[in-house]
């Protein structure tokens, strides 16, 4: 088996203009034309921006809103509805190839043994942007920019043989080299990433995940389920269903919050944690001229400042930390129960500061695979056994102060209650068991024609083990079954409060 197969480059971009279909027949692509480049064909530039927007996340203080700038409209056509949209890439074929020469330089050839991905180095970046022509429906755009995306997702997938990696666009990433593309824009929106499914059998935790955080208010990302067609010259194939996900740091900060013009940062690294201010983790994603990380040297100062005078504290606190959006998603993180965020890895999260708030900064969550895994940790000393120390787990009463805006927060009293009742609230709505199991069948049912049969993937194009046979998707039994156990490890908690 060739490991550079035809099809690696599962990629691409946006959504139909009608939420009414519930499966789509794949879009057929042009053959690329010879050459290096994409043809220069005239562009069409989406940027419908309609006025109704989706919901407004509750502020941890009421502030004044800035009004001399409208923010943008809520983009259509990308995200939710009931159905699987296709999104088609068109490569220049010497492009397709010095992407996939990157990957095999620099990754070398697939392994016999597991990889340990946090002992590994990020995937490569220089020279991994190349240009791709991105077909949605009736429209195309010329000249985007795209390149693989992750660290231990796509270097374990690849490693293993598999053709199916996570990736990222970038619709004006090539602007200097094509003035016509400069602000270009699919559907309002300038980026896109697309998630592979790798570690998740039922393919439905990103999309899950975003639902159920939007729907209780938190500022996430939005997530919605995409056919991916790929042609870099000898004809288009199925590379997949991937789970299609809004970048943080593009329109969300502004349509969400009101954040116009303020900071972004994309967080990882030692002082992600909180426990000291640290530049390099916190990557800025908008303003970059500036170097200035004032806003979140304050912040981090501020949780640290002395609480003897708890009132005080938190006032100061407030000024520069949206806590109550905080408490909020840690409620609902905890009520779903993903471990690969804050409180146990110090990444896969954003931070927005909003202007009309002194630049108070709000918490944007990332990175929503590994969703609704049971609790699991190692045995505390003082806990008599597994159980008792899961329902410990509901008031993170053995997270440490290396954590310090989880233990800080949870250990003052007004904070503590206020994350009770977002906790109480976090089980109900769309993830009321009812209504979440409804659903979670329903995606099911929706994109399994798209992973299974005469339409669904094949290998490579897959993140299935043993899928040369054949490709099957697991029912969201396991995600029914854990929601009601951590429904009834929160009632347990909560007790009367509940």
């Amino acid at each position: 088996m060739c490991r550079i197969a035809a099809g690696w480059l599962a990629t691409v971009a946006s959504g139909c203009d009608t939420d009414s279909v519930v499966m789509v027949e794949p879009v057929a692509v042009v053959t690329a034309a010879s050459g290096s480049r994409p043809p220069t064909a005239p562009q069409t530039t989406a940027t419908v921006r309609p006025q109704a927007q989706e919901h407004a996340p509750a502020q941890a203080q009421t502030q004044p809103q800035a009004t001399a700038t409208p923010a943008p409209a809520e983009p259509t056509g990308l995200f939710g509805g009931t159905l699987v949209r296709t999104v088609s890439l068109r490569y220049a074929k010497a492009d397709w190839l010095a992407q996939q020469q990157v990957l095999a330089t620099k990754l070398g050839p697939p392994l016999d043994q597991e990889l340990d991905p946090g002992n590994l180095p990020p995937l490569p970046q220089v020279p991994a942007w190349v240009p791709v022509e991105v077909s949605l429906g009736s429209q195309t755009w010329k000249w985007v920019g795209i390149r693989y995306k992750g660290n231990g997702s796509p270097i374990e997938t690849y490693h293993l043989g598999m053709a199916k990696l996570p990736f990222r666009l970038d619709f004006d990433h090539f602007d200097l080299e094509h003035p016509e593309t400069k602000g270009q824009l699919c559907n309002g929106l300038e980026k896109l990433t697309f998630a592979n499914g790798w570690t998740d059998s039922t393919y439905l935790r990103d999309v899950l995940a975003s639902e159920i955080m939007r729907e209780r208010g938190v500022p996430a990302p939005r997530a919605a389920f995409y056919r991916v067609m790929v042609d870099h010259g000898d004809g288009p194939y199925y590379a997949g269903p991937h789970s299609a996900i809004e970048d943080p740091s593009d329109d969300l900060p502004t349509r969400e919050l009101g954040a116009i013009g303020g900071n972004v940062y994309k967080a990882a690294g030692a002082g992600a944690g909180w426990q000291v201010f640290d530049t390099p983790s916190f990557s800025k994603q908008t303003n970059a001229k500036q170097q200035n990380w004032s806003d979140i040297e304050a912040a981090i100062a501020a949780l640290h400042a002395p609480r003897a005078d708890a009132a005080k504290w938190r006032t100061e606190l407030q000024k520069r930390f949206a806590v109550a959006g905080f408490l909020r998603w840690l409620a609902v993180n905890t009520a779903i129960w993903n471990p690969d965020v804050y409180g146990l890895h110090a990444a896969n999260y954003y931070l927005a500061g909003v202007p009309a708030q002194g630049g108070r900064l709000h918490w944007l969550p990332w990175d929503q695979n590994e969703a609704f895994r049971p609790p699991q940790a190692p045995y505390v000393q003082g806990q008599p056994s597994q159980t008792a120390y899961t329902k410990a787990v509901v008031h993170h009463t053995a997270t440490t102060d290396q954590w310090p805006l989880i233990r800080y927060l949870l250990d003052d009293s007004v904070y503590a209650a206020q994350y009770d009742k977002e906790l109480a609230k976090a089980v109900l709505g769309s993830y009321e068991l009812q209504t979440f199991a409804a659903r979670a069948k329903a995606l099911h049912a929706l994109i399994k024609p798209h992973v299974e049969g005469p339409q669904g993937e094949v290998w490579p194009h897959t993140v299935q083990f043993g899928a040369e046979s054949g490709t099957y998707l697991q029912p969201p039994d396991d995600l029914i079954a854990h929601a009601s156990a951590m429904h009834q490890l929160i009632q347990d908690a909560l007790g009367a409060k509940f």
